[in-house]
């Protein structure tokens, strides 16, 4: 008998615990859903303000297509109608590559870097952050979530760019390389020097290498 009530007491707390735990997943899906509406409710209906914008665009959206075209593509829908102003998409915006900087960078008013694990390996990606920082154009770094973005990483991939481009993109290198001397630049460190203090890493602290074991 002792043995017939211990396995109906634990029969009836397995079964117990089994609804306890199905009625806290049933709660935490219809809050993720509740969640999930009213943040499309705010953003069907974002705030907006109207941007003085100084020249054409309010911001450049500097991005890597294959990691982040689909969030470049919502975040412009989103800020034109926030800012009521022009955005510029280079997808959307560009019919000629040597003008992504004269037309694109050069004539907005900030530039927004969605930034990825691989954006800074891109060569057009590094000549819009030189060509901001050349006209003085503010940048805003804002990671995409669950796209690998990792600040450390980020400053070592410039702390070695160039040995990193001739060896893996010599091509890209060259391309970058002309387009510096073109404009008086012969010192490669001037440029990723540059890229640094954009991205806010140039007073970040590298990690202590792990000790041997």
């Amino acid at each position: 008998l002792a043995v017939v009530l211990t396995l109906l007491g634990t029969s009836v707390a397995a079964m117990l615990w089994r609804s306890y735990t199905m009625q806290r997943r049933a709660h935490a899906a219809r809050m993720a859903v509740q969640a999930q509406k009213e943040m499309q409710g705010r953003m069907a209906h974002p705030p907006t303000t109207k941007w003085a914008t100084e020249r054409t665009y309010c911001t450049f959206l500097s991005h890597f297509k294959a990691e982040a075209g689909s969030d470049a593509r919502y975040m412009r829908d989103l800020l034109q109608q926030m800012c009521h102003c022009p955005v510029y998409l280079d997808a959307a915006n560009l019919t000629d590559l040597r003008l992504l900087f004269s037309e694109g960078v050069h004539q907005s008013d900030t530039m927004i870097v969605l930034a990825t694990r691989d954006y800074l390996t891109r060569p057009f990606c590094l000549l819009e952050l030189w060509e901001a920082h050349r006209q003085g154009v503010p940048v805003l770094v804002f990671p995409i979530a669950g796209r690998g973005y990792d600040a450390g990483h980020a400053r070592r991939r410039l702390n070695s760019l160039e040995t990193e481009l001739r060896a893996h993109d010599p091509d890209g290198h060259q391309l970058i390389v002309r387009h510096l001397k073109r404009q008086g630049v012969h010192d490669f460190g001037e440029f990723t020097r540059a890229l640094l203090r954009l991205m806010g890493l140039d007073h970040l602290h590298e990690e202590p290498s792990p000790s041997p074991s």
